[in-house]
């Protein structure tokens, strides 16, 4: 973490500094809790959430979206939430995620 970098302004779905914001699915180790963010900066991210988690994380999908877009997402898998942004990998997020990747990143909330 750069902290002389200035932080981005963020709004619903947007971060102004000229990044596209994307609604991450990360999952813990090959069958472990799915954690469900947002970033404007995938690298950076993954990078930070992995120095806090000893075991690897792998990026299962982006889509474009920003808070809004992960709110929406989190109300919709409530049931499957361990605390915070994790969530059990019920076959509901499973499903989500390869209709997102088949879709090419679309979210599908309609």
């Amino acid at each position: 973490l750069d902290y002389n970098e200035p932080a981005p302004t963020r709004t619903a779905d947007k971060v102004i500094d000229g990044s596209s914001p994307f609604v991450y699915f990360v999952r813990s180790g090959s069958d472990g809790a799915i954690k469900i963010g947002w970033t404007s900066n995938t690298d950076r991210r993954l990078s930070e959430l992995q120095t806090g988690n000893p075991i690897p994380l792998t990026l299962l999908c982006l889509i474009r979206g920003g808070l809004a877009t992960e709110r929406r997402i989190h109300q919709r898998f409530a049931l499957h939430r361990i605390t915070g942004e994790w969530f059990f990998p019920h076959g509901d997020i499973l499903a989500f995620i390869d209709c997102a990747k088949t879709n090419g990143g679309a979210d599908g909330l309609g």
